[in-house]
């Protein structure tokens, strides 16, 4: 599902109307940079509103909430879809997969953005992609040292933990709505295509560098 938006003219400040777009397209579609392009500003400054207008920040849970529900029913409805022709039992077992593992990131995603007042505990996770055709990725090998965590855009350099498995747990709780950010890199473990590597002396002598096929191990 892909939706198509004209940024708002003329939106150099983030007034009313702009606002206003900038919300709707966040119901639509859950994505905040893709928002701040249909209202014409950049992306800082609807979070450097959200941080300043309570009211405002009341209106944008309110739209990414709607927004994720949106994603949601898309994705179940077509993952409940019926599939025409004939398909392969592998092709269904994927395509079954696929549709679970797409919820299961929706849900993480949905609570890794929002803090509830009560969850102190957050999966990390990397979309590629806006809105309901973005892929997003569950991060489980993060590389500790580059761990940067904020809440509602302001960094939090101590007052949190790093646990196995690429979660962030909080000693208090982010306040309710609370919007929270990480910035890392991270590892992907990655094993042989094959069993076999082709590689001959005189190609070595000869300064040749045999290609390497890998293939990315996926967590279950």
């Amino acid at each position: 599902m892909a939706l198509a938006t004209q940024p708002v003219a003329g939106a150099a400040r983030f007034d009313a109307r702009a606002r206003r777009a900038f919300l709707d397209h966040l119901a639509m579609t859950a994505n905040v940079a893709a928002s701040a392009r249909a209202a014409g500003i950049a992306p800082h400054l609807a979070y450097a509103t959200r941080r300043r207008n309570a009211e405002f920040a009341s209106l944008w849970q309110a739209a990414l909430t709607e927004g994720f529900a949106r994603l949601e029913s898309a994705l179940l409805a077509e993952a409940l879809s019926a599939v025409s022709g004939k398909v392969s039992d592998a092709t269904l077992k994927s395509r079954a997969q696929k549709h679970r593992l797409g919820l299961a990131l929706l849900a993480m995603h949905r609570a890794s953005v929002r803090g509830g007042g009560k969850a102190a505990r957050f999966a990390l996770i990397k979309s590629y992609g806006e809105g309901a055709d973005a892929e997003v990725r569950r991060i489980t090998r993060p590389v500790a040292a580059s761990l940067l965590v904020a809440v509602n855009g302001s960094p939090r350099p101590s007052g949190w933990v790093l646990e196995t498995g690429g979660w962030i747990r909080f000693a208090a709780a982010p306040p309710n709505g609370a919007l929270v950010t990480a910035g890392f890199i991270f590892d992907v473990p990655v094993r042989f295509e094959g069993d076999q590597l082709s590689v001959t002396a005189f190609g070595l002598a000869a300064g040749e560098i045999p290609s390497v096929p890998l293939i990315e191990v996926r967590d279950q």
